[in-house]
């Protein structure tokens, strides 16, 4: 049977819009995102009822804690795209638990693509990703890389690019020089940031771009998954 939007209460919206931006969330990201006032026993409680109805899908973490995916039948209810109904892989959950924890740490504001698209067309093209821009307290545009296992001097090398394909875009290159582009790389631990901020030292990058690498420790569970 098909899900009804309409049976959906405010807070109920507020929280499912969250996914448009973000395919995995967890309790603490639908706190800080949509119900800040809440606590998160009460998130927990909503998004359980939500999870009864039909709405929402609750999956295990390998650290105890729980993640949270739209079901088929919601994203299908809600006109979503395709792509954002399928379940989540092992890559996938790498990336966008690994984008979403990121986000929340560094107080970013994640844009879609289909929201990108719509607000910056004069910086997208034909195979220049949308899928992974921020946008940062201080309102830098920002292209996030999350590790997904990778050599410290592979990750150097998707900064470079991410950089140097983007400079080829006169609008974006306008950006670039105005200082308003950023790239951060999350990885899971403080010796691999410093391994990659060592292999940036002889790489040649705009140097108007600043590029941050942080440690996101959750990510080290999800790598110990998929062995």
């Amino acid at each position: 049977m098909p899900l009804n939007p309409d049976r959906l209460s405010q807070r109920d919206r507020t929280i499912l819009a969250q996914f448009r931006t973000h395919p995995a969330l967890t309790p603490a990201a639908v706190r800080k995102l949509a119900c800040p006032e809440d606590s998160i026993n009460a998130v927990m409680k909503v998004v359980r009822r939500l999870s009864y109805r039909g709405w929402v899908e609750i999956h295990r973490l390998p650290d105890g804690g729980v993640c949270y995916l739209l079901s088929r039948r919601a994203a299908v209810a809600l006109d979503l795209p395709k792509k954002k109904r399928r379940g989540l892989g092992h890559d996938s959950a790498i990336e966008h638990l690994g984008t979403l924890w990121l986000c929340l740490r560094l107080d970013i504001r994640k844009r879609s693509s289909a929201d990108f698209r719509a607000a910056f067309p004069e910086l997208c093209r034909r195979g220049l990703s949308a899928s992974g821009y921020g946008v940062g307290p201080d309102n830098k545009l920002l292209w996030l890389i999350i590790d997904h296992g990778a050599r410290p001097i592979r990750l150097a090398g998707k900064v470079i690019r991410a950089v140097a394909l983007r400079e080829r875009l006169p609008p974006f290159r306008e950006l670039i020089d105005a200082g308003e582009f950023g790239v951060v790389v999350a990885v899971p631990t403080a010796a691999k940031a410093a391994e990659v901020e060592s292999a940036m030292t002889d790489s040649v990058v705009n140097r108007f771009v600043t590029v941050r690498v942080e440690v996101l420790s959750e990510l080290g569970s999800l790598f110990l998954q998929g062995k």
